[in-house]
């Protein structure tokens, strides 16, 4: 079976990923590729009802890494039975995710959640590409708080989202842990959404043009 490019969206809140995924969704329907979008944690019934619980109950960063890595292991499963014919696999968060908030940020160790991807990595998504859409923290909460009522994570407080976007900024500038991310580009989430919808879909058609 043909295995589509696989591009995974990165970044803190509020930086515009939902929007500019379903923005780079429609440009590229429109140019007649099939494209498959799904969140993390998320994207099929077993990983939303985990999804659910991570973001509303309390729990340690262990315990939020496994139950993460479970729906990212369901969500895997159910997919390979969906991806026939599908040209690009969109991914609104990742693993990834997974290096920054429970490795960086919550103390566990990016290598070590690194080693737990690799030693599964049959049980996730490999990454042919990953984007980070760079936001300031304080711009991030701002623009999050004015959608919805703030879940568990969004309302840790500044400075927890400070240091996962400072911990984002400097995972996609390592030389390390390519082999795992695919090529690393990122966005400058902070501008105009014109621009930043603009600067993505044009870097998202250059990566699928280094694939024919």
């Amino acid at each position: 079976m043909h295995r589509p490019i696989t591009i995974a969206f990165e970044g803190g809140e509020g930086s515009g990923k939902d929007s500019v995924i379903e923005d780079v969704k429609k440009h590229l329907e429109e140019c007649g590729l099939t494209v498959k979008v799904v969140r993390e944690p998320g994207g099929c019934q077993v990983a939303e009802q985990l999804r659910e619980i991570m973001l509303h109950e309390d729990m340690c960063g262990v315990a939020e890494l496994f139950l993460l890595m479970s729906a990212r292991a369901q969500l895997h499963e159910e997919l390979s039975k969906e991806l026939d014919g599908v040209d690009i696999l969109i991914k609104n968060r990742s693993f990834i995710s997974s290096l920054v908030y429970q490795g960086a940020v919550r103390g566990i160790g990016i290598y070590k959640v690194a080693e737990l991807v690799s030693l599964f990595s049959d049980y996730f998504d490999k990454l042919d590409y990953s984007i980070l859409m760079d936001v300031d923290a304080v711009e991030g909460l701002s623009r999050a708080k004015g959608r919805a009522a703030l879940d568990r994570i969004e309302s840790a407080g500044l400075e927890f989202h400070k240091n996962v976007n400072k911990s984002y900024r400097e995972l996609f500038e390592m030389q390390a842990l390519g082999n795992i991310m695919g090529k690393k580009h990122i966005i400058d989430a902070n501008k105009s959404y014109d621009e930043v919808k603009e600067s993505t879909i044009d870097l998202v058609c250059k990566m699928i043009a280094e694939n024919k």
